[in-house]
């Protein structure tokens, strides 16, 4: 009867490390799966960060953010531009999750757009004042004035 017994629990033993490696086994797998979507959806949201920040609208901030090129990648602008950059990121992080507590759908687009906004409240004035310094001297440069004289009321 004992013989029987230890027979009976050497082949229970033996079934459950085989159900645990094939648990271990399909759990590796949904580990990898798991791991394989998330790469997708990092390198998804990593083309739309840098999509805003070579937008067009972006080209008076490249001092402030910097200048990545398609062969590039962050670790090759300055550490203030990247932190700039990385400022941005988290701000936009915190208004999705902000909107998401709230039942509201915002776009990452649009998250990224507003954490500009409140990144480069500081130098927007600047930056705008810069802007139309340069289209003032572009017109300075094709416009002469005319010879008539103005009015006071003009």
């Amino acid at each position: 009867m004992n013989q029987r017994i230890r027979e009976q629990a050497t082949e229970n033993a033996k079934r459950s490390t085989v159900s645990a490696s094939d648990a271990e086994f399909a759990k590796s797998d949904q580990v990898a799966a798991t791991a394989r979507a998330n790469t997708t959806a990092d390198a998804n949201a990593m083309q739309a960060v840098n999509e805003f920040f070579d937008a067009g609208d972006m080209e008076s901030y490249a001092d402030f953010y910097g200048v990545v090129d398609t062969h590039q990648d962050w670790d090759d602008i300055t550490p203030r531009q990247k932190g700039h950059r990385i400022e941005v990121l988290q701000i936009a992080d915190q208004l999705k999750v902000g909107k998401a507590s709230q039942s509201i759908e915002i776009s990452t687009v649009q998250a990224l757009s507003d954490a500009h906004l409140l990144v480069t409240e500081s130098i927007r004035e600047t930056n705008t004042i810069s802007k139309i310094k340069k289209s003032l001297k572009k017109r300075t440069k094709t416009l002469r004035p005319s010879d008539s004289k103005r009015s006071a009321t003009s």
